[in-house]
């Protein structure tokens, strides 16, 4: 089985190489899991990322997409396009994978033809706290549609379903919510317990606050559209 790992990155040349290295250290070899990941340069025209990227692209498995700056959801979409595994994996170029997460995702999907998406737990950094986010084990696509219960970061999803509900750019918040919504409408998901990935979370106060509005105007047009 072939796993995709699809990474955009804009701007954050130091966090990169740590971000690319969690996902080709995946222990594919002793499971006979195959492995691309794909890193897009959503148009940072600083040098250093292309360096950050220099010393993996020797490895077979990993492709460097560079296009115009359009955003983070639009380099996904344009990642979705040119992946070829069987499930893919959405990563921030600030994050990391776990070891042995994909191989564990491997054998949800080759056990449960049906499954559409997995998910387990992830760790937090926000600043100068660090905790264990515990990810939901509900599935029940009523309780999904009125609070997100089921992570995206670091979360496995078949690649045909992701291409066949591409995320909305129109959200920009949210829109692993919304798509989630749309992808459980196509099969089931699973939790598997452990964790998937580290997450960081950057930014100022002002970012965060600015953020938790948009992310309010976004949750209201997913209600909006559920209910018609």
């Amino acid at each position: 089985m072939l796993a995709s790992v699809i990474i955009p990155t804009f701007n954050r040349p130091e966090m990169l190489p740590r971000c690319i290295e969690s996902a080709i250290t995946q222990d594919a070899e002793d499971t006979g899991m195959e492995l691309e990941v794909l890193v897009v340069n959503d148009g940072d025209e600083n040098p250093a990322t292309d360096l950050a990227v220099k010393p993996f692209l020797d490895d077979p498995r990993v492709q460097y997409h560079k296009r115009p700056h359009g955003g983070q959801i639009a380099a996904v979409n344009y990642a979705t396009a040119k992946v070829t595994g069987h499930f893919t994996v959405l990563l921030n170029d600030d994050d990391t994978l776990c070891a042995g997460w994909l191989a564990a995702a491997g054998r949800a999907f080759e056990a449960k033809p049906d499954l559409i998406m997995v998910w387990a737990d992830y760790h937090v950094t926000w600043d100068h706290d660090s905790y264990k986010r515990v990810a939901s084990g509900q599935t029940d696509f009523e309780l999904t549609k009125h609070v997100q219960t089921i992570p995206s970061i670091g979360g496995a999803c078949r690649t045909e379903v992701l291409r066949k509900e591409p995320l909305d750019a129109v959200l920009g918040h949210n829109e692993d919510w919304d798509f989630q919504l749309r992808a459980l409408r196509h099969g089931q998901g699973l939790y598997l317990p452990g964790l998937s990935c580290f997450i960081i979370f950057l930014g100022d106060h002002q970012k965060s606050v600015k953020g938790a509005k948009d992310v309010w105007r976004s949750s209201r047009m997913i209600k909006d559209r559920i209910a018609s």
